[in-house]
């Protein structure tokens, strides 16, 4: 799964918007539940949810490769969505951090 959280600066809010690809070989049932996970990953960690985009099939511009139990993979499709939210410094790197580590 690839990421990026990029941020956008308010008066006196940080708003963030984390976007991701999905594997996918994923079928519909796990990619609901991961993106649901990454979704209550965030309420864990106070954030306020303020829109998402549920992740759809996206052909991707070049080939990515990841690391899944321990064998190289490649991809040319994945599930790509987002989700726009308001978190403090210390959630952000928590939520980041846990992203990071999902397979």
């Amino acid at each position: 799964m690839e990421k990026e959280i990029t941020e956008e600066k308010g008066a006196d809010i940080n708003v963030y918007e984390a976007s991701f690809n999905i594997s996918p070989f994923l079928n519909e049932e796990a990619l609901a539940q991961e993106f649901g996970n990454i979704k209550e990953n965030l309420n864990k960690m106070g954030a306020i949810l303020i829109s998402d985009q549920y992740p759809k099939p996206l052909e991707l511009a070049y080939t990515m490769e990841r690391v899944i139990a321990n064998k190289k993979q490649k991809f040319n499709q994945a599930f790509f969505g987002w989700i726009k939210f308001e978190i403090d410094a210390t959630g952000l790197a928590s939520f980041e951090s846990s992203l990071k580590a999902d397979e």
